[in-house]
């Protein structure tokens, strides 16, 4: 297994086409960050968030300007070790919360980034369409008016082959999570209520 630097390096060598630069795509193209911000990233456990974590670290340095950033993992018994391991192999900090909401409400946060992909964009626009006889998508970003807070998907337009390479090419384990980032925080919000 490589080290921490080697992997967060190939994501801007190695995975530039499939990762890289559909990152920094959706990010000036839907103008997801701004100098003001103070983003969240939100971690659950999967290859997806942790690459978006790697990808933050990765604008932080390399980026035209400066932002608040924090990665954020919601306490879960069953496989807090697992992701506490992977985040230190990856060198990130992660901010172990109980609660997300009071998170982002205690620390100014205005922007929460998730792990949607160009494949879960396709995937509910089909069901949608197939089930409901709608045509409804997830979106790049959107407001969440009750907590000031704008949800980003800077991932948006990168496909999950392209991350499953980078995973296989670092031998990397991650756990798979079948609720989507949007999925929870609306799980979240209706708890609250």
């Amino acid at each position: 297994m490589d080290n921490y630097q080697d992997i967060e390096k190939s994501i801007i060598t190695k995975s530039r086409k499939g990762i890289w630069r559909p990152f920094c795509k959706a990010l000036k193209d839907y103008a997801l960050l701004d100098p003001s911000d103070n983003v969240a990233v939100l971690i659950n456990g999967s290859k997806q968030s942790f690459l978006m974590a790697e990808c933050f670290k990765e604008i932080l340095k390399h980026g035209d300007f400066k932002f608040g950033c924090s990665y954020v993992y919601v306490n879960d018994d069953s496989i807090n070790d697992e992701v506490k391991n992977n985040a230190r192999l990856l060198n990130i900090d992660l901010v172990c919360v109980d609660d997300v909401i009071s998170y982002i409400n205690e620390n100014k946060i205005n922007k929460l980034a998730t792990r949607e992909l160009y494949d879960d964009v396709l995937q509910s626009t089909m069901i949608s369409l197939l089930y409901e006889g709608q045509v409804r998508t997830i979106i790049p970003k959107n407001h969440v008016g009750d907590l000031d807070l704008e949800i980003i998907r800077p991932m948006y337009l990168m496909e999950e082959s392209d991350i499953d390479t980078w995973v296989k090419r670092h031998d990397l384990y991650f756990s798979e999570v079948k609720t989507t980032d949007t999925e929870y925080m609306e799980k979240k919000k209706e708890m609250a209520k």
